[in-house]
């Protein structure tokens, strides 16, 4: 007798894996969160300053050094006879006048120590002793191992109630407040390492 039964119903296929979506989410979570974290890390660390004062710096130990400065005032008190260079007209170094900027520029490895020299031996003050100051500029310096610096530099007048006042530098290096020399101790020396220098871009 032949049997007429039906085929067996075909085998169910295997039930998908779930997907832990906690897993995915703490996955995703860092994959994003690395990369991130790795970002900021290196900006703080190219933000950082690397000394607390320039007392501390020595020329041999730094790769680079750029300065940059602008609102370099004139006048007698700030730009003394013999003059400076460039050279100015009498009626043209004025208080109302001020020298060409100086644009970021690196400095032959040579020059660094005369940059520097100028604002060693400042005075460490509180921040409340911190006087209402115009920009001046900045220092960057990058050391031999890579680390970073920079000073910032700023100017008042050395006394507010008078006119005749000469310009005086200050400085802040990280969280340290400075008062340092006189303009005109500085914008000679600053002139002359720029032009020997080579502008950032060129």
């Amino acid at each position: 007798m032949i049997r007429n039964d039906p085929p067996p119903p075909p085998a169910a296929p295997p039930a998908p894996k779930k997907i832990n979506v906690a897993v995915l989410l703490i996955l995703a979570a860092v994959f994003v969160t690395v990369p991130l974290l790795v970002a900021a890390a290196m900006i703080l660390w190219l933000q950082r300053t690397s000394f607390a004062s320039v007392d501390e710096l020595k020329a041999e130990e730094l790769e680079t050094v750029q300065i940059q400065m602008r609102n370099l005032v004139r006048g007698p008190q700030n730009r003394p006879e013999p003059p400076i260079l460039p050279a100015v007209k009498p009626d043209e170094n004025t208080s109302s006048h001020h020298d060409d900027d100086i644009p970021q520029t690196d400095l032959f490895k040579g020059d660094f120590d005369a940059i520097l020299a100028p604002l060693r031996e400042a005075e460490l003050i509180e921040h409340n002793q911190w006087p209402a100051c115009a920009m001046l500029g900045e220092i960057r310096v990058r050391y031999k191992d890579g680390r970073p610096g920079t000073i910032r530099l700023y100017q008042t007048p050395d006394d507010p109630r008078r006119e005749d006042s000469p310009q005086r530098v200050y400085m802040k290096i990280g969280s340290s407040w400075y008062r340092a020399c006189l303009l005109k101790q500085l914008r000679e020396v600053a002139h002359t390492v720029a032009d020997r220098g080579t502008k950032v871009g060129k």
